[in-house]
Parts: C-alpha cells; structure tokens; sequence
C-alpha cells in the first residue's frame, strides 16, 4: 500500500468535508501503518518526495519492486503452502 493512501474515503465518514479527511482516516485506523500493524496489508511503499502524483515514473518503479519482492516471496512456496499462507492471513482478519 502507497504510504499516503488511505482503505477507504474518509469523507464519507459521518459525512465530514474533506478537511476533516486526515482525522477520519486516523480514527477509523485505515492509514498505511494501521493497515500494517493490524496485518492487512503486507508492506508500505513509501512515495517520492512530494507525492506519488508528482513522480508517476518513480511511483511506478518503488510499487514494481515492492510486487517483485512480494512475488519472489510466493514464488519460493509450493501451491500447498501458498494456500495454507493465504488461508490463514484471511482467516486472521476477522479475528482483529
């Protein structure tokens, strides 16, 4: 997950304007690092300086490494652990 990005709209939050955005997203604990601490998402990409819309080429380059990282991690697995890992990793987001 991009590290600015956020699960979801957080304007939609009790129907706050987007300034209100940021505090959304912090209670409703679906930034990058919650994500991450809560075991959702595996990683965080960290975007270039200013922003992922300022540098779409280096975007492109830090989300491709991160997905070769996660596939080279896959790849070293039989099919049978693989849907083991994966079973459990869904298995344990309804138990947060």
């Amino acid at each position: 997950m991009i590290v600015h990005g956020i699960d979801h709209e957080p304007e939609l939050f009790a129907g706050i304007g987007a300034d209100r955005a940021p505090d959304a997203a912090d209670a409703m604990k679906m930034t990058a690092a919650d994500l991450l601490q809560l075991g959702v998402i595996h990683r965080i990409v960290y975007e270039p300086t200013g922003g992922a819309h300022r540098d779409h080429a280096e975007t492109i380059k830090r989300l491709g490494t991160a997905l070769r990282g996660e596939l080279d991690d896959l790849t070293c697995m039989t099919a049978e652990e693989l849907r083991h890992e994966r079973w459990t990793f869904f298995m344990q987001l309804g138990s947060l």
